[in-house]
């Protein structure tokens, strides 16, 4: 594949992950005990990976692309926090403040204030559609790629199909693809309650259009 051909990398990172990490700045901004992490202005604030790691896990978001994303954005860095045994038992104050209680190295989250300004950002997406409500390769104008992730009623629209059919097609697909699906965290009211990872439906919903007489 000629090196041009290759597309740019592009930071992932979904609307709840931003939302989880912005709940956990805003519940301590620039913690003094930080302050070598960051210039002033920029200073972060200091989580636990472990609890990052297992919200991802329970909201059925990728780790890697969402974690190498925030980092490509400068929204977030590692942090390693070491405990050493010491005479009187002291733990450092901010080991002991992120409960890390056993002597060894700890995995942590420095998350930066421009965290608060993010947007959700995802990579472009395979399949696009067409006028007439079909999917095409090449590479289409921008604003015609298919988001990583869907309500229902968004890819309905977008394929210009009967939103209830598309809804019980994609509930159907899922309940044999679970992980085609996240649970959307930060909706509101009357939004709906899942998004869809486009990648993984589209091929099925091709298919599926040929077919379907509903519309």
């Amino acid at each position: 594949m000629p090196t041009d051909s290759i597309p740019p990398a592009v930071p992932v990172f979904a609307a709840a992950v931003l939302d989880w990490l912005k709940a956990r700045f805003i519940e301590n901004p620039h913690p003094a005990t930080w302050h070598g992490l960051g210039e002033d202005g920029n200073r972060p604030v200091v989580v636990r990976f472990d609890g990052f790691a297992d919200f991802l896990l329970r909201e059925r978001l990728d780790l890697l692309s969402n974690w190498v994303g925030l980092k490509t954005a400068g929204l977030t860095d590692d942090v390693t926090i070491s405990v050493y045994p010491s005479p009187g038992d002291t733990l450092p104050r901010y080991a002991d403040r992120l409960g890390f209680t056993t002597v060894g190295s700890h995995r942590a989250i420095a998350i930066f204030p421009a965290i608060l300004d993010a947007k959700p950002a995802t990579a472009p997406a395979a399949p696009t559609v067409t006028s007439s409500g079909g999917a095409e390769g090449g590479t289409p104008p921008t604003d015609s790629v298919m988001p990583a992730l869907l309500s229902a009623s968004d890819i309905a629209k977008r394929i210009k199909r009967n939103p209830k059919s598309v809804t019980s097609f994609l509930t159907r697909f899922a309940e044999k693809n679970l992980d085609c699906r996240v649970e959307n965290a930060s909706r509101r009211q009357n939004e709906s309650a899942y998004l869809y990872r486009t990648g993984d439906v589209w091929p099925a919903l091709e298919k599926w259009m040929k077919h379907d007489t509903t519309s």
